[in-house]
């Protein structure tokens, strides 16, 4: 009952959000580049990296072959 009165509550913000968000001014220009980052810029690499050991780290914890039921 809970996760459904959160759901009507969510669809009623988004009905309510979504006009203002239509008439929103999107004519912003974004700044203009003038150096490299400072960051390191691993780019995508970096993040595909991070998903995959968030993914192993994640199948090692989740391996236990044990039943649930016994």
């Amino acid at each position: 009952m809970k996760m459904g009165k959160i759901a009507a509550a969510a669809a009623a913000l988004t009905l309510a959000v979504a006009p203002m968000a239509a008439k929103a001014d999107m004519s912003r220009v974004a700044a203009p580049v003038v150096s490299e980052s400072d960051n390191g810029g691993a780019g995508a690499g970096g993040i595909l990296a991070g998903f995959a050991v968030l993914a192993l780290f994640i199948g090692i914890l989740a391996g236990d072959e044990s039943p649930v039921s016994a």
